[in-house]
């Protein structure tokens, strides 16, 4: 055991403390929060909403992400707290998503080019799809 702590310390390939990056996170965190705040006072009164509301969503669980982080894979979480449950963690993610999907939806009403808009988003889901294909057995089962 002594053995193996030793030897992966001394290579530089297999970090296992990912502490101090976690901890980073934190300023990622206060980033959010800035925008989350931003958005809260519009600097006009003509804000659309259907585009507001979503970023407020976004930039609100992207903090708490960060705040927050977990792995699912192998239940592991930062802070040993209710708030890093990886169920309220998904739920959180999940509206997120909608929120997005419904942002970019309702920019592509406001841009008035649904078909080029939805083609470029397919388009993209491919090349992103492309590229984590040949990575699938280092990402693990997910």
């Amino acid at each position: 055991m002594l053995r193996d702590r030793q030897q992966s310390r001394r290579d530089p390939t297999r970090l296992h403390d990912f502490t101090i990056f976690l901890w980073l996170l934190k300023l990622g965190a206060l980033v959010r929060l800035y925008f989350l705040v931003k958005t809260l006072v519009p600097p006009e009164n003509t804000v659309d909403l259907h585009l507001v509301v979503p970023a407020q969503i976004l930039f609100a669980v992207s903090a708490f992400r960060c705040l927050f982080p977990n792995q699912y894979k192998a239940n592991v979480v930062f802070h040993e707290t209710p708030l890093c449950s990886i169920f309220l963690t998904r739920l959180l993610a999940t509206f997120a998503e909608v929120a997005l999907i419904y942002q970019l939806s309702d920019v592509l009403r406001l841009l008035n080019v649904d078909r080029l808009g939805w083609a470029i988003l397919v388009a993209a889901n491919a090349v992103a799809s492309a590229s984590l294909y040949p990575n699938r057995e280092a990402l693990g089962d997910r």
